[in-house]
């Protein structure tokens, strides 16, 4: 989740905060691997339960996908 110029990095082991672009965080991950839902959230692909054209449910919380995503976050699910 992104904070102004801050990124909240969710993992198994706790949270991680660093001074960082999401942007610049997306480049880093692989894109088979994570998808980014809204301006504010990167996702993993293997962490998402289910979907809807508005949020992606994880185990922990439902996540939004905003229209500019949209598009992006449906085609990781349609072949």
């Amino acid at each position: 989740m992104s904070h102004k110029d801050y990124i909240k990095v969710h993992t198994l082991q706790g949270v991680i905060i660093t001074k960082q672009s999401i942007g610049s965080v997306e480049a880093m991950l692989p894109k088979k691997l994570f998808v980014r839902t809204h301006r504010s959230f990167i996702v993993s692909i293997n962490k998402i339960k289910s979907f809807t054209s508005e949020l992606v449910e994880t185990d922990k919380t439902d996540i939004p996908i905003g229209k500019l995503f949209r598009n992006g976050v449906m085609k990781v699910f349609t072949p």
